[in-house]
């Protein structure tokens, strides 16, 4: 959350080895240097390095080296045969002050502090921070990404501390509660604990506008399919937002359906948009146009063989032939038909175990293999429509129950044949 200091501090120790001359002997001298990062003072976890270089190559057994009383380890550079390197970790329980470096040779010479540049200080001690929070800051958000908002940083009494606040002032503060949080930290990279400043109060009091994707108004035909657009979102405190759809639609089931699309952001503001979905119902036999014409096609009508049946008109037969069904039929039925005797023969065909599907009232692809299976079963031709014989079939139960039916047959084969030639001489 805040920054910490980790200061490398080198301690350059220069050895020049011992000369024995028949007059004098020359001891060794020391030259130390202190190298930082940043800040000469060492807080805990903070490493100080010591270097240790010779004239010619050494070893750790040429030299020992001390910090505050801790030998240190040293190792011979991979890089400089002359050089030794070591390293200490202050810790919480280190004395506070300068360190004091103490270099033994095996020459016998002693070297004791730093003789060039300055002494590493070691400073284990967290500074306290006190404040006094300042007044809230509250306004109304203008844009998802936020405001900036100013205000006035706490001073430092303590000319070796200095205070941070996060967010800084100037950031951009987004809609819902902040706090300002303060620390103090030293020379040494000490840290406070964090205290709480200033909170800034960014309100979101409007809802968000809501836009359809699409039209708010959708017609279609029964059957077919309704693809879902969605919405668009804007709003002047979020970007994030929680979405929930109202309704649905059943396109195989005509009417008028009502999608309501709310979305909530952050603060519990709701916006709202509704889009209308009509599913108008399948076109009649022979019937149609516009919208509907694409349903029918979606279903498409079998060839016509073995029956005569009316293109437009609904026909019915002369004549009534009663038997086991319960309903009269009066209509030749094809697909795309629908309405109340299409439902009674998708019963009667449930019945009588042709069709396992609970009836809708259309005459779809399911009705026609229905039928088919039935008129085959009664010795018809499976046509999977209901034409003059299948309506007979129908109305009476089977065919063969009648001896008034062949007749009736005959007559419809000879309608046909008049049919045909009539056509044929057209």
């Amino acid at each position: 959350m805040y920054p910490m200091k980790r200061a490398l501090v080198i301690l350059a120790i220069t050895l020049v080895p011992f000369v024995s001359g028949a007059e004098e002997t020359t001891l060794p001298s020391l030259t130390a240097e202190v190298r930082h990062v940043d800040t000469i003072y060492a807080a805990p976890q903070s490493i100080i390095g010591v270097t240790v270089i010779g004239e010619t190559p050494l070893t750790d057994a040429d030299v020992s080296v001390t910090l505050n009383g801790n030998m240190l380890p040293l190792a011979t550079s991979t890089d400089d045969a002359r050089v030794l390197t070591g390293e200490y970790t202050v810790t919480e329980n280190d004395e506070e002050g300068p360190v004091e470096l103490v270099a033994t040779f095996t020459n016998g010479t002693v070297l004791t502090g730093v003789t060039k540049g300055d002494t590493p200080i070691i400073d284990v001690t967290v500074p306290t921070l006190m404040l006094t929070e300042a007044p809230p800051i509250e306004f109304e958000a203008t844009q998802p990404e936020g405001s900036p908002v100013a205000y006035v940083s706490p001073a430092s009494s303590d000319p070796s501390v200095q205070i941070h606040c996060e967010p800084a002032s100037g950031a951009n503060f987004t809609a819902g509660t902040t706090e300002v949080l303060c620390y103090a930290q030293d020379l040494a990279g000490n840290t406070s604990e964090p205290v709480v400043f200033l909170t800034v109060i960014v309100s979101d009091t409007e809802a968000p506008s809501v836009s359809l994707v699409g039209d708010a108004t959708v017609t279609l035909t029964e059957g077919g399919t309704y693809i879902e657009q969605g919405v668009t979102v804007t709003d002047n405190g979020y970007t994030e937002f929680t979405y929930e759809t109202m309704g649905a639609v059943d396109t195989e089931i005509p009417g008028t359906y009502t999608l309501t699309y709310h979305v909530t952001d952050g603060s519990g503001n709701t916006g709202s948009v509704t889009r209308t979905v009509t599913v108008e119902a399948r076109p009649s036999s022979g019937g149609g146009g516009g919208s509907s014409s694409r349903r029918q096609s979606a279903e498409p009508e079998e060839e016509e063989t073995g029956e005569v049946l009316a293109e437009e008109d609904e026909v019915s037969p002369t004549g009534e032939v009663l038997g086991a069904s319960a309903y009269k039929f009066t209509t030749y039925l094809r697909q795309g038909a629908e309405g109340e005797e299409v439902r009674e023969l998708q019963s009667l065909l449930n019945a009588r175990g042709f069709m396992t599907h609970a009836p809708t009232g259309y005459f779809g692809p399911l009705t026609s293999a229905a039928l088919a299976a039935f008129q085959s079963a009664y010795g018809l031709e499976p046509v999977g429509y209901v034409g003059p014989r299948t309506l007979i079939l129908l109305n009476q139960g089977t065919v063969a129950e009648d001896p008034r039916i062949p007749v009736l047959l005959a007559q419809i084969a000879a309608l046909e044949a008049a049919l045909d030639a009539l056509q044929s001489a057209d």
